[in-house]
């Protein structure tokens, strides 16, 4: 159904051509309700989360019982253009909805797959440390072809990308049980049960997503992340903004660029 953009009303139908043609007294869903049930049930479930018009933030933990941005004042519930005496305190439909994928049923489905246990279980049982490459942690290029055909005429190649633009409060929060307690998951290669952790290894963003992330203070004389209180600084009068210098410290006192 997604991935041909298939409505509702469109998918109800093939159920119930497909509910005909199948023996009497099969239980194949012959509704896209009733098919929803049965994917929820196998633990892929998902939050939905109201949000700001703006994506000021979300109406989530200590502010989920708010009916108004704090910031732009935008009232939580989607409003009406002709109605100008509107009530933000007044329930409806929400203005915005994220759609949050739990990221604690997905991983015990991954691991409640034998083949898949088994493959993930690589590193620690079956990897030969004789120094030769065979298993790739990370990569990262620059002009590689990947389809190993220089004689292409094109030089593009899929790339996928999440945008992520709203807090990552609910995620954070999943990873941070990870961290600090774990949660029970069936490990189907071993057929028993573990206490999964996870750690969040490293993040690669821009310098003012680095501020969202981690709650760092990207603006200000001192707002280098490495040199903090020691930051070189230099304030651009004109331009009113700050540029921060003094990078060839961590160079090498002999290096040459040329």
């Amino acid at each position: 159904q997604a991935r041909n953009g298939w409505s509702d009303k469109q998918f109800t139908e093939l159920l119930e051509l497909l509910k005909k043609m199948l023996p009497e007294g099969n239980t194949l869903p012959n509704r896209n309700y009733e098919a929803k049930k049965v994917l929820c049930a196998m633990g892929l479930e998902y939050k939905k989360i109201h949000a700001y018009p703006n994506d000021c933030m979300l109406y989530h933990g200590e502010f989920e019982g708010l009916h108004q941005c704090p910031k732009c004042e935008l009232s939580r519930y989607r409003q009406k253009q002709d109605d100008s005496d509107y009530d933000v305190s007044t329930k409806g439909p929400p203005a915005k909805v994220l759609w949050y994928l739990p990221i604690f049923p997905r991983l015990k489905h991954l691991f409640a797959n034998a083949n898949g246990t088994k493959l993930m279980r690589w590193h620690e049982d079956e990897r030969k440390c004789d120094g030769s490459l065979r298993h790739l942690a990370d990569c990262a290029t620059n002009g590689m072809n990947p389809f190993g055909n220089l004689s292409t005429k094109h030089s593009s190649w899929p790339v996928l990308l999440t945008i992520y633009n709203l807090p990552p409060c609910p995620l954070v929060e999943d990873l941070k049980m990870l961290w600090e307690e774990g949660i029970d998951v069936f490990d189907g290669y071993s057929s028993e049960l573990f206490r999964l952790r996870a750690m969040l290894f490293c993040t690669i963003n821009d310098f003012p997503t680095h501020g969202n992330l981690c709650g760092y203070n990207v603006k200000g004389h001192k707002a280098f992340p490495i040199c903090e209180e020691e930051t070189c600084y230099h304030q651009l009068l004109n331009w009113k903004k700050t540029i921060y210098l003094g990078h060839r410290r961590f160079l090498k006192p002999n290096h040459d660029p040329y």
